[in-house]
Order: C-alpha cells, then sequence, then structure tokens
C-alpha cells in the first residue's frame, strides 16, 4: 500500500464484519520501497485489543496489506482461524 501518512492519520478502521476496530494514528513506511507496511490503532472502546496483535501502549498493530480504502475509512479483511 502507497500512500501518504498525512492522508492515513484519523481514518477510522472497520472489520469485513462492519466492527469499528480503531482510528490510525501513526504508520510505518518501508525507507526502500516507500510502501506502508503496518499501521497503528487508537482502538475503538468496544474492541477487545486481545484479539488483535498490539503493542505494550495496548495500540492495535495491523499489517497494511490486510487493509484496503473504502471511501474516508479503511476495511480490515480478519483471516478466520
Amino acid at each position: 500500500m502507497k500512500s501518504f501518512e498525512k492522508d492515513l492519520i484519523g481514518k477510522k478502521v472497520m472489520s469485513d464484519r462492519g466492527v469499528p476496530i480503531g482510528v490510525i494514528k501513526k504508520s510505518f513506511i518501508d525507507s526502500d520501497s516507500g510502501e506502508i507496511q503496518t499501521v497503528v490503532l487508537d482502538p475503538s472502546q468496544s474492541i477487545n485489543v486481545e484479539k488483535f496483535k498490539h503493542n505494550e501502549q495496548g495500540d492495535i498493530v495491523l499489517p497494511a496489506q490486510d487493509i484496503c480504502s473504502v471511501q474516508d475509512m479503511f476495511v480490515f479483511e480478519e483471516k478466520l482461524d
């Protein structure tokens, strides 16, 4: 995913089932390719952070390859085990 970080910050992320996951607060970009590798979300109050990969601060960390842009928000494709 190529994009500008300033265009991502503050965008909502929902699951592919329509559940709000959180709001993008930061992204990590590969310095060689310029592609966004991961996004960090401020989790929604109603989400169980333990269901997702998260950092020590409790922010959700998602691989950019698993989200896609839909209008003014992003959708995370959950992988069912």
